[in-house]
Parts: C-alpha cells; sequence; structure tokens
C-alpha cells in the first residue's frame, strides 16, 4: 500500500486530520509544504519522519562537510531545478541531498546524467538553498549558459578587477 506524505505526518501524529485537510486545499502543491507553511509542523520534524518512512538518513546540512569534488559533473540544472545537491562521493556512488524523499524522478535523472549511483539523503529545503548559494552563487547557471554559447560569440569571464 502506497502512503501519501501527508497520511504519514498524520500517523505519526505530527499533524491531525483536520490538519491534513487544511493542508490539502492549500494552494501549495505539496501537502507537506502546505502543513509547513501554515504552521502546523517543524519542516525538520516533518522531512525527519518521511526520511525514516522511506528509509533514508535525515541530515543537517549546517553540520555535514562538503567535498567540493561531488559538484564537479554534477548538472547544475538538477541542483537549481530540483533542489538536488551533491554532497559527497561513497565509493562509486554520489551522495545528494533531497527534500523531497518521495520524488525519485530527479534522483533517477542525476543517476543518468552522472554515471554513479546516488545515495539520497533528506535534508532541508532552505539548507540546500544555502549551499547552492554559498558554493555555486546565484547566477552561476547564467554563466554555465554563457559558456555552452560561446561558440556563437566570444564571451570572457573576467575576475579579480581592481577599481579605484
Amino acid at each position: 500500500m502506497i502512503m501519501h506524505a501527508g497520511e504519514i505526518l498524520k500517523r505519526r501524529g505530527l499533524i491531525s486530520e483536520e490538519q491534513l485537510a487544511q493542508s490539502r486545499s492549500s494552494d501549495s502543491n505539496s501537502v507537506v509544504q502546505a502543513a509547513i507553511s501554515l504552521g502546523y509542523v517543524e519542516e525538520a520534524d516533518a522531512l525527519k519522519a518521511l526520511a525514516e518512512e522511506v528509509g533514508l538518513e535525515y541530515v543537517d546540512l549546517r553540520e555535514t562537510e562538503i567535498d567540493p569534488a561531488a559538484l564537479e559533473g554534477f548538472p547544475q540544472k538538477l541542483i537549481y531545478r530540483q533542489s538536488l545537491f551533491p554532497l559527497r562521493f561513497e565509493q562509486d556512488s554520489i551522495v545528494v541531498a533531497t527534500s523531497d524523499p518521495l520524488d525519485l524522478y530527479p534522483l533517477d535523472e542525476a543517476s543518468a546524467a552522472t554515471g554513479r549511483n546516488i545515495i539520497p539523503v533528506v535534508a532541508e529545503r532552505e539548507e540546500i538553498a544555502r549551499l547552492m548559494n554559498r558554493n555555486l552563487g546565484v547566477g552561476s547557471e547564467t554563466v554555465e549558459g554563457l559558456m555552452a554559447a560561446k561558440s556563437e560569440e566570444e564571451v570572457e569571464l573576467v575576475e579579480g578587477i581592481v577599481t579605484d
């Protein structure tokens, strides 16, 4: 039997039946995100419950060491669009943080794109966004696009300009 995320939260006592119904009627795409936005449950508590339910590890990214080499060759479009963040290598696999442990498609896409097995771990959406900004910057997807378009016209990245 497939259980939906909202049902998992209700069964674990994190939200009531009434809160589940209100979360479902919300404009949010996700019942869990709606429950968090409505203040019914803390994101960390909800994600810990979902991670435990599907047999994944929950990680606090504030206390997790990131291997910058894991970012090399990992598609930035998956990082930005799917909120996935590669944390480190484990043998031939990449440990990747996600805030949606029930959505397997982006993880499969990452595996196909990198040619490696993906070991998903669950982390808060804001912490993934913080890592994206700190390690990639807000505009790095734009820079990647400019570099891809380099064949059409010359694009020069200039760093370290000192002005008076």
